[in-house]
């Protein structure tokens, strides 16, 4: 489906987003989600993003895993969160991963902080190719 930002943006009907919806699901029910991001060179010619840790719904196990290039430096902040990285080579690419256990679903409350300032985030970017070297220049620009 087109995503809500290329609205009435003729330019950007081309782009898509992935909706996955669950009908008719018992409580109680385990959904087993796993798929990649990836990008064309030409539409992103970096690796910048920002996740979330958390959903409207509990989680059991989440796993973000990010591959870069061996000799290319990621550069990475987790707010409100001490969780580290594992990191190990595999087939000529470092690969970073975080192994989020018992997540508790996100809270829908009036009057909550703005953005969801108070759960974890994970930023990350690869050197000098987003925003210049600094991830406080990053994560303030997003």
């Amino acid at each position: 489906m087109l995503p809500g930002f290329a609205a009435d943006a003729p330019a950007f009907n081309h782009l898509r987003e992935m909706a996955v919806t669950h009908t008719a699901t018992e409580i109680g029910a385990i959904i087993n989600l796993d798929y990649s991001l990836t990008s064309s060179k030409d539409f992103i010619p970096f690796l910048s993003g920002q996740e979330i840790v958390g959903e409207n719904s509990p989680i059991d196990e989440l796993v973000i895993r990010i591959r870069v290039p061996q000799g290319k430096t990621l550069n990475y902040r987790m707010y409100n969160c001490a969780l580290q990285p594992d990191k190990r080579e595999e087939s000529k690419m470092d690969v970073y991963e975080w192994r989020f256990k018992n997540v508790p679903a996100l809270s829908n409350e009036s009057f909550q902080e703005k953005d969801l300032n108070c759960i974890p985030h994970l930023f990350f970017q690869l050197r000098g190719y987003a925003f210049g070297h600094s991830m406080d220049d990053f994560q303030n620009r997003i």
